[in-house]
């Protein structure tokens, strides 16, 4: 397993990430919910971006946080478009359902320009106080192949992990220097701020409000096709697939009994190859996965027609703020 560099700088995810946020000096590791790794029926919480408050976050246009999203007419037939020149999973399932939201790949992007920016202003701030900084590269995937990991239909991703979690795509520093000097003047000490902080809000200042607004859409997205195991449908069906197992001499209820009982191992052994490949196969047999997805599409489809006033209005609002990023971008340091 890859152990992130403590003092790296680590950037604002794509809102196609969204897995975490790793604020200036903290860390995050690479573990996910039981649940999230095989196509979370739930999601792991989010946090927005520093400085903000999740309960002043923007909410135009979307659905009570509690209030069930249904299907508008108007969504029947939405054609799935994959924003990725991937093909996507023949089900997706969960955080999958992000990769057909055109937008994002906007909002990325606007999030890349920010992110560089930051890096641009770190580096003249260290360069002033006679420290050599090297821009953090941020990872510009926007982690398809990590999400389409998790998806429990995922043969390769399934006799390479088992039940464990995958590791999920890093941003790369190249920046070695560890001595307390260094580290004082990127992150500051009791008696000044570091460079990261104070080149943080000439960055982040036009980015930042739209960046918290799209992570509330997102969130509201992954609300939306959650909860299958919970309706009647979905508990049949693991118990379906929990009787399928037995048959196979495994007595787990659920995938999260599977999880525990194979994914804190250091190691991937050959006996849990064997029980995700029966995992497979049952769920293959039964249709989990796949009546999993038809009901998470469903879902989807009425959030789009529910947020496309908010996507719409988030687009606008980039445009604008772009051209004033692009002045900011323009500054002599």
């Amino acid at each position: 397993m890859r152990v992130q560099n403590s003092h790296a700088v680590k950037r604002v995810p794509s809102l196609l990430e969204l897995l975490c946020f790793v604020a200036i000096g903290a860390s995050c590791g690479n573990s996910t919910s039981g649940e999230e790794r095989l196509g979370a029926d739930h999601n792991a919480s989010t946090v927005l971006l520093p400085g903000s408050q999740p309960s002043g976050a923007s909410t135009r246009g979307l659905p009570a946080a509690d209030s069930p999203v249904a299907p508008s007419l108007t969504a029947q037939g939405l054609e799935l478009t994959p924003i990725s020149s991937q093909p996507p999973s023949e089900y997706p399932v969960a955080g999958e359902f992000r990769e057909f939201v055109p937008t994002l790949l906007e909002v990325n992007e606007f999030a890349l320009r920010a992110f560089r920016e930051w890096q641009r202003r770190i580096a003249a701030c260290m360069s002033s106080r006679g420290f050599d900084y090297a821009a953090t590269e941020p990872v510009d995937e926007l982690v398809f192949d990590y999400r389409r990991a998790q998806n429990p239909l995922n043969q390769q991703a399934a006799m390479q992990w088992g039940f464990h979690s995958p590791l999920r795509p890093e941003d790369l520093s190249t920046n070695t220097n560890s001595t307390p000097e260094y580290l004082d003047a990127l992150h500051g000490s009791d008696s000044s701020s570091g460079c990261a902080s104070d080149a943080y809000p000439k960055a982040y200042a036009v980015t930042l409000p739209l960046l918290e607004d799209g992570q509330v859409l997102v969130n509201s997205l992954d609300q939306a096709v959650s909860g299958y195991f919970a309706t009647a449908e979905g508990i049949s069906a693991m118990a379906a697939w929990s009787a399928c197992l037995g048959e196979e001499g495994y007595s787990f209820a659920s995938r999260d009994d599977a999880i525990a009982a194979y994914g804190s191992e250091e190691r991937i052994s050959q006996e849990e190859l064997r029980a995700r490949q029966s995992d497979l196969e049952c769920d293959r047999s039964l249709g989990m996965t796949s009546g999993r997805s038809a009901w998470e599409r469903r879902r989807y489809e009425g959030w789009v027609v529910q947020t496309e006033g908010s996507w719409s209005d988030l687009k606008h609002r980039m445009q604008t703020a772009g051209q004033e990023l692009s002045t900011v971008e323009s500054e002599v340091l």
